[in-house]
Parts: structure tokens; sequence; C-alpha cells
């Protein structure tokens, strides 16, 4: 960890799990790996960041306005899918009945219609 810090001549932490979370989160933060990070941490650590993302200041196809829950909330739709994407169908077709949806995104539980 410090030894990224040094690269970016910032100065050494104290190690702890804390300080790892805190470097991890902006290291990987641009790199498309953070979310399956953040699940090593846990369904509570998940849930607690999603939700710290309502009200917060956002732009939505240009237009300032602040995050919402979009319905179901972001607690349901991760206890539903735990943050994994769905398979892609013709991928279940083509597997002649050896793969299976994932839970939380077959049929019923997938329709989360007020999430856009």
């Amino acid at each position: 960890m410090n030894a990224v810090r040094k690269r970016a001549n910032l100065p050494a932490v104290t190690y702890s799990v804390d300080a790892l979370r805190q470097e991890r989160r902006h290291e990987l933060a641009f790199e498309a790996i953070r979310w399956g990070d953040m699940r090593r941490y846990g369904k509570a650590y998940c849930i607690a960041a999603l939700e710290s993302q309502l009200g917060q200041a956002i732009y939505n196809n240009g237009v300032a306005t602040t995050m919402k829950d979009q319905g179901a909330g972001y607690r349901a739709r991760y206890e539903a899918t735990y943050g994994f994407r769905p398979y892609p169908q013709k991928e279940i077709s083509l597997s002649n009945g050896v793969l299976t949806q994932k839970s939380g995104w077959d049929a019923c539980s997938a329709l989360f219609t007020s999430w856009k």
C-alpha cells in the first residue's frame, strides 16, 4: 500500500483494514473493478455504500437532480442479486438446460420496473 502511495508522492500511512479499504477505494475507483472489490467486504458494506448515494447531487442526462432509490430500493435489489449481473438469455439457451439464471434475475424477481 505504501509503495503505491510513494509512487503518487503521498505520505506513508499506518497499515489497518480501514486504511487498506480507503486506499483501494481511491486506487480502483476508475478501473471498473471497484464493485467486485466492494462485494468482498460483505452484504452490509455494499448496501451501506449503495444507500449512501441517496440524496446526493447528480446529473441525469445533463439535468441537475438528486439520487433517488428508484422505487425498489438498493437494499432489495442487492439482496435479490447479491450484486451479480444476469447471464445473457442467449447463453442460457445455448447451454441446453445446463445453465440456469442466477438468483434475483428470474422472470418475476428481475422486474424492478422503476429502475432506469
